[in-house]
């Protein structure tokens, strides 16, 4: 019995202490080790050229400002080099996943497109529904940068969560190609499932920087 009531209270403390890591620290952020978007309203198909992530200006004074999701500063990029298959050699801080899964991407171009400098774009193939999650593309972190040798990875992993409070988000241009809502995600390890962290509307296509408020304490 006392064995029994030893467990429920550190598997308690585990649950606290993720929902405090989770969603909401002294500053109003949110951090987790998978971020993602979600397109909705691409009557076509939903292509994305660039994602980056970017933490929150360490030199601003957030008072300052206040609340106001447009004052919110963009500071160092969040590195976020996908790993890929076959790469040998390479130094990776995470992989890059997307969905739906059900058709192959264009032209066999995977999501680490999306988080290299390239002039490719990831796109699902098919429409994304503007009242569903079915197209979606994000990163996740390894923790440390991992260096691979052919198919094996050379350093020991560790957990790293991202604390994001800008993307760049470069879409196409073409109508129906690029989608007009938005909502940027985390995966949360209190309720094993995504949560949204802010929604935007009225995207037009092309470049966009999308700046996430401030979340408030619970």
């Amino acid at each position: 019995m006392m064995c029994a009531a030893a467990g429920l209270r550190l598997w308690l403390a585990l649950v606290v202490a993720s929902l405090a890591r989770e969603s909401h620290a002294d500053d109003g952020q949110v951090s987790s080790a998978r971020w993602r978007l979600v397109g909705r309203g691409a009557s076509s198909d939903w292509k994305v050229s660039r994602i980056k992530f970017r933490a929150l200006d360490a030199s601003w004074v957030e008072q300052q400002a206040g609340s106001m999701p447009g004052a919110t500063p963009c500071g160092e990029l969040i590195s976020s080099v996908p790993w890929v298959r076959d790469a040998g050699g390479q130094l990776a801080d995470g992989s890059a996943f997307a969905g739906p899964t059900l058709v192959a991407p264009e032209g066999g171009r995977m999501p680490s497109v999306a988080f290299e400098d390239t002039d490719e774009a990831w796109s699902p193939g098919v429409p994304c529904l503007a009242a569903d999650d079915t197209c979606f593309l994000g990163f996740r972190w390894f923790g440390t940068r991992a260096s691979t040798e052919a198919q094996a990875t050379v350093s020991r992993l560790t957990r790293f969560e991202a604390s994001p409070r800008c993307l760049e988000v470069e879409q196409s241009a073409t109508s129906g190609e690029f989608a007009p809502n938005v909502l940027v995600q985390y995966w949360s390890d209190a309720s094993k499932s995504w949560l949204t962290h802010t929604e935007f509307s009225g995207l037009s296509g092309g470049s966009v920087t999308l700046r996430l408020p401030r979340v408030p304490g619970r």
